[in-house]
């Protein structure tokens, strides 16, 4: 509870930074933040379709894949209290995820959202079972908490994330900042965003840095510090019914190296990007 206080109190001071491009219109970012919606209920999409990275992420994937991808986006409210779901993995990035998120809602007006929020960010990694990551010890997945504040400007939506781990995993913590906005032209919605991330050391060493227990022929020991990430993305969205979109996004995302030069992931390039277009319905 003391961390998610000390989170809370890092948000109170920065809430009015901007944060994360989630323009309703275009993202349907109303089935990802179920605090915007005003009244009790859920939303559902389902969707199909392709998607390609720069580099792969662990060891034995391939450059430039075309890879049949699916889409699950998921949210449900009432009185105040959400859940989220959210499959998406398009900025391709090696470290956090915010695929699942229970919340409450705390304060909400016409501009400002503020939101309580805990969930996993990190998946189990390394199986035992794997022979590409032999010698090296499973990563057990985390859950963290914290704060999320949304502020809506116009055609801009902004977001600031702050969490701590709450599982003792790693005792690490980590934050985002996001900015974008929209524009519509006839049926089409086009956006960007642009992110900018921190993952402290104890959680990037966790999932990234191989001990000396672990060091062998394959992979050196290797600790990471402090680590930063940024991202922009395009997308476009285009509903040709009521009830099925497409949507076509892009993102460029540059690592700093001590996420890029752990060993454990299949490339050690700082700029990875990554598109994908796919088939939604909306329920």
């Amino acid at each position: 509870m003391g961390k998610i206080l000390k989170a809370g109190f890092v948000i109170l001071l920065l809430q009015g930074l901007v944060g994360q491009v989630m323009a309703q219109a275009l993202n349907d970012y109303a089935l990802q933040n179920s605090s915007e919606t005003a009244g009790d209920g859920g939303a559902l999409e389902l969707g199909i379709g392709f998607g390609a990275d720069s580099v792969p992420m662990y060891l034995g994937g391939h450059d430039d894949e075309l890879d049949v991808i699916g889409r699950l986006v998921a949210s449900y409210q009432w009185r105040g209290a959400f859940f989220e779901f959210d499959n998406d993995k398009s900025d391709n990035i090696p470290i956090g995820s915010e695929t699942v998120i229970l919340g409450f809602n705390a304060y909400n007006s016409q501009n400002l959202a503020l939101d309580l929020i805990v969930g996993p960010e990190h998946s189990k990694r390394y199986s035992n079972s794997d022979e590409q990551y032999a010698g090296i010890k499973e990563r057990k997945g985390d859950a963290t908490g914290g704060v999320r504040a949304t502020l809506y400007m116009g055609d801009y939506i902004g977001q600031f994330i702050a969490r701590t781990d709450l599982s003792g995993r790693h005792d690490g913590s980590s934050a985002s900042i996001l900015v974008g906005r929209n524009w519509q032209l006839s049926r089409f919605n086009f956006h960007s965003n642009f992110k900018l991330g921190f993952v402290s050391k104890k959680m990037a060493d966790f999932y990234l840095g191989v001990s000396a227990d672990e060091a062998n022929s394959t992979f050196n020991e290797y600790h990471v510090n402090d680590a930063y990430y940024s991202a922009v993305q395009l997308g476009l969205a285009y509903p040709f019914t009521k009830e099925w979109v497409l949507r076509f996004n892009t993102s460029v995302a540059y690592v700093s190296d001590e996420l890029a030069n752990s060993p454990l992931l299949a490339s050690d390039s700082n700029v990875r990007n990554s598109t994908e277009f796919t088939v939604n319905y909306v329920f």
